[in-house]
């Protein structure tokens, strides 16, 4: 699964129009790609699940709050598998 937060903040830290973040370091002194837990060990929802033709297929959902595991911004995230 690919995560869109693929980034490396020195220092887990930064300033923003004066106001001063600080955040979840996860790489010694460094956070890199979204803090401590990824997208691999949070629990998503079933939307949708269909078993037609031989072709299975799943829709999941996950959504991320504002500050969660010192993320700035709000994730709505939708996976699909076809089997």
């Amino acid at each position: 699964m690919h995560n869109d937060s693929s980034y490396r903040i020195g220092g887990a830290q930064f300033t923003l129009n004066g106001t001063h973040y600080k955040l979840v370091a996860n790489e010694g002194r460094n956070m890199l790609h979204g803090g401590l837990r990824g997208f691999s060990d949070v629990v998503w929802k079933v939307k949708k699940y269909k078993n037609e033709g031989g072709v299975s297929t799943i829709v999941f959902a996950y959504h991320s709050f504002d500050g969660e595991d010192s993320n700035l911004y709000i994730f709505k995230n939708i996976l699909l598998y076809k089997v």
